[in-house]
């Protein structure tokens, strides 16, 4: 298990459903592990963008 996979277990345990990520380079393991999951993922281009959306 990966550090992604762990982090994406705790939110799903915490009962997080919809995530809002800025894809890149670095957090490509992180998106895998969204990907697998049942959590929503809305991609985002700016990360206020992002904040406004989750608010």
């Amino acid at each position: 298990m990966t550090g992604a996979e762990l982090f994406v277990e705790c939110l799903v345990a915490g009962g997080i459903d919809t995530v809002y990520a800025l894809p890149g380079e670095e957090t490509t393991d992180l998106m895998d592990a969204l990907a697998a999951s049942k959590i929503d993922i809305v991609l985002c281009r700016h990360e206020q963008g992002a904040t406004f959306m989750a608010a």
